[in-house]
């Protein structure tokens, strides 16, 4: 049975459907979402594709889209079995985090349980009142310490009303006063000399002022441009000239494969003679000169004014 353009390209499009849904399939798997491997969409794919693999498609763009989506096709067919194996010889690496998240998971022992404050008994020996007290001074722990800093206030307005147990002595007592040596006591230190007083310093002379530069030399004018010199007289070419584009043109003409039987140093030099004659009689006060070049497939003199 044949298919249409149409009924082809429909089929490809289901074909690349199906594959998006069994790639979703087989990742389940490999999560542990689903526990069996997805075999009978993969066969029913694989037929399908056989199926059209019996048709010879003659459009370009489809016979090309086909092809990818086969191309994908066994692509994923190699991971899919290069996963199924891991798993099967126990090293896929997703497989493997969860062993050993489970493994320490059971290594942790369990904290124990806290227990509910409903059922806690008193001893005979206390009543409520005797632990809201309790409760009372954890919540105010100043009433049952001292002050561990110094009070603000100075040593003579600290009396005893404040508090009795903190007294700050300014002297010693008479008794260790008494009891020390004169002779160990250390002897006053004498006061620092009062430094010279600074004299100021002497004024620093004038700076001698800098001289005045000379003036600037004058620029020298440059030199006038020389006169251009005088254009020699234009003159008949000379026989060296001639024998010299002769022997150019016989070459070049050799070298293109041309006839040089007729060719002779007179009629070269009487034709650029002629030739030089009426270039100079147009363009008077300018030489005339000729080079060899190519035209038309030709090799030819060809006359220039200078």
């Amino acid at each position: 049975m044949a298919f249409s353009n149409d009924e082809i390209a429909d089929y490809v499009e289901d074909l690349d459907k199906r594959i998006d849904k069994l790639r979703v399939a087989y990742e389940q798997y490999f999560m542990g979402f689903e526990k069996i491997e997805p075999m009978r969409g993969r066969e029913d794919l694989q037929r399908r594709i056989t199926v059209l693999l019996r048709e010879n498609i003659r459009n370009t763009a489809l016979r090309f889209k086909f092809s990818q989506v086969q191309a994908r096709f066994g692509t994923y067919i190699g991971y899919w079995q290069r996963i199924c194996k891991q798993i099967e010889n126990g090293t896929y690496e997703r497989h493997l985090r969860k062993a050993t998240a489970k493994e320490a998971a059971k290594a942790l022992k369990p904290l124990p349980e806290r227990a509910d404050p409903a059922s806690w008994e008193l001893p005979p020996s206390m009543n409520g009142d005797d632990l809201d007290g309790m409760f009372d001074a954890i919540r105010r722990p100043d009433s049952l310490r001292r002050p561990s800093v110094r009070p603000t206030a100075p040593a003579d307005e600290w009396d005893e009303k404040t508090d009795p147990n903190m007294t700050f002595p300014t002297e010693p007592p008479p008794a260790m006063a008494a009891a020390v040596d004169p002779r160990f006591a250390a002897p006053p230190l004498p006061r620092p000399a009062a430094p010279p007083p600074l004299r100021p310093a002497a004024a620093a002379p004038p700076l001698p002022r800098p001289a005045a530069p000379p003036p600037p030399a004058p620029a020298a004018r440059p030199a006038a441009a020389p006169a251009p010199a005088a254009r020699p007289p234009a003159g008949p070419i000379s026989d060296a000239r001639v024998r010299e584009l002769f022997d150019k043109l016989v070459a070049a003409k050799q070298a293109r494969r041309e006839p040089t039987a007729n060719l002779t140093v007179e009629a070269v030099a009487k034709s650029v003679r002629d030739s030089q004659a009426k270039l100079e009689a147009q363009h008077k006060g300018r030489r005339v000169d000729f080079e060899v070049t190519e035209k038309d497939g030709k090799t030819i003199l060809r006359p220039i004014v200078k």
